[in-house]
């Protein structure tokens, strides 16, 4: 008798639970299905519950309490994943102040905050919903997440060396604090440290830390030196595979930087995961110039790139960005509006602005800026050669940008990953293999296709609904209507800069 009243008392509301928080119809459905394939499903209606897709169908969704968009002639795909881009600090900021004024200062903290409030809606206006910063901890991590709406966020824990890349200069004493997840090798200046920081600081030891902190993967540095130099030291052979074998033991993946052929032939012995820039630096075989088949060691590395499955970040924005920003006048184009107050464009263009320009075109002896600028646009194409060459023989490409790879103002979050998607076009991509790079193939890669990647049931609802075909034009990506973040629905004009 009283289970019989509490059903009849609770039947009004089970009958009147709401079914969808939002209603997608009418919509034109398209979905990877693998790096060369996509399903498109016309006129159907996608409902969406909590953060989760609910149903996907090709009859009618009805909720009277649900947001309902209509889709009509419009696209609806995953939301991008940019796979490398490194956060919170603003590109082109001088790395110290000390040489400022007080004014001076106040106005590059200024521009600083700025950039910090508008970061995740700058991703979120050019269709990321998911970033990974491949150098960060739960603090950074945090510092992302606070400054306003912005994509989910995952990263790696970087493992540099001690005056190895990305930690030259650094006193071993300092190392600890600058450098949390630092490898401790035989041979580092270890007295310094207490026993138990040392210990900490053991491949085993520091991957647990990274794990149990949040991260998903595992990056080091394969990089002795710039162009054909060897001056910076390599990380151990030894310790690499210790951290190889504590990444898999808690499910992190390993990430290389690796930009050169011996480099990521170094990748390839301690079977890294996932190659972190494409091969731009052909060593003794850059001399191949652009055109005809691969020089012999770099197709071999390609090659084995392919059979391994590792995932490849053929970042192109890097060399684009450091040529970039060699060019006069290159931050006034219209584009960098969308992602950029007045007061930071204004700024870049003044001297001190200008520091990182300066920099770049320095030390090139008689070279004109012309021909500094052209040896740049050479490296572009050699890593847009590679590019081609593993997508047509069906190699794992993952959208990645490097955002920023320097200091320079050149590589802005969002406009960055869509000129990254321009230029893997360029490269010869096919526009569906495109969009599988940025959604369903960064999900594998990182083991998170079972929340992201395709427009399937079950999976969480970031999404995009383009006013254009992404399968027929690539700046389709430039025309987004709105974006679904978690389940939420965000007009893209709600994510515009506001003047």
């Amino acid at each position: 008798m009283k289970t019989l009243m509490l059903t009849s008392l609770l039947l009004p509301f089970v009958l009147n639970a709401k079914e969808f928080d939002v209603i997608i119809k009418n919509v034109t459905v398209i979905s990877p299905l693998n790096p060369y394939q996509a399903s498109v499903a016309d006129k159907h209606w996608v409902g969406i519950q909590d953060d989760k897709i609910k149903t996907i169908s090709a009859k009618a969704l009805n909720d009277a309490d649900a947001n309902v968009i209509d889709g009509t002639g419009k696209f609806l795909i995953p939301g991008l994943m940019d796979a490398h881009v490194h956060l919170n600090r603003m590109p082109g900021l001088p790395l110290a102040l000390s040489k400022f004024n007080e004014k001076e200062i106040a106005e590059l903290e200024s521009l600083q905050q700025q950039y910090l409030q508008r970061q995740g809606k700058s991703y979120l206006y050019y269709g990321v919903t998911q970033v990974l910063e491949p150098g960060a901890n739960k603090e950074s991590m945090s510092l992302f997440q606070s400054n306003g709406v912005a994509p989910t966020s995952y990263f790696c824990g970087a493992v540099p060396i001690y005056q190895g890349y990305n930690a030259q200069g650094i006193n071993y004493e300092h190392l600890h604090e600058k450098r949390p997840y630092y490898a401790h090798q035989h041979g580092d200046p270890s007295h310094q440290y207490e026993n138990h920081i040392l210990e900490s600081h053991s491949p085993k030891q520091l991957v647990k830390r990274m794990a149990d902190d949040g991260a998903i993967c595992t990056k080091v540095y394969l990089e002795d030196g710039f162009g054909e130099r060897s001056d910076i030291p390599l990380i151990a052979s030894k310790t690499l595979d210790e951290l190889k074998s504590a990444s898999e033991q808690h499910g992190l993946k390993m990430m290389a930087h690796a930009n050169a052929t011996d480099m990521q032939r170094l990748g390839l012995t301690h079977k890294m995961d996932v190659m972190a820039h494409g091969n731009w630096n052909w060593l003794d075989e850059s001399r191949e110039g652009t055109k005809g088949e691969l020089p012999p060691k770099v197709k071999a590395v390609a090659d084995d790139i392919i059979r391994s499955g590792i995932a490849y970040q053929p970042t192109l924005n890097v060399m684009r960005a450091l040529t970039d920003v060699m060019r006069e006048g290159h931050i006034t184009q219209p584009e960098y509006k969308t992602v950029l107050s007045e007061a930071q464009i204004s700024w870049y263009q003044t001297e001190a602005g200008q520091w990182f320009a300066r920099e770049m075109k320095s030390g090139w002896g008689n070279m004109s800026d012309a021909q500094k600028i052209a040896r740049f646009e050479f490296n572009q194409q050699l890593g847009k050669r590679v590019l081609n060459y593993i997508y047509q023989n069906g190699g794992l490409i993952s959208l990645a940008t490097d955002t920023p790879p320097a200091p320079t103002y050149a590589s802005q979050p969002g406009l960055a990953t869509y000129w990254e998607l321009k230029d893997m076009h360029d490269a010869g991509m096919s526009l569906v293999s495109i969009l599988a790079a940025a959604t369903l193939n960064n999900a594998k890669a990182f083991s998170l296709d079972k929340q992201y990647g395709t427009v399937e049931t079950g999976k969480v609802a970031n999404l995009l609904l383009l006013k254009a075909n992404p399968l027929h034009s690539v700046e389709a990506y430039n025309h987004i209507d709105t974006v679904i973040l978690n389940g939420v629905p965000i007009q893209r004009s709600k994510l515009a800069l506001r003047r």
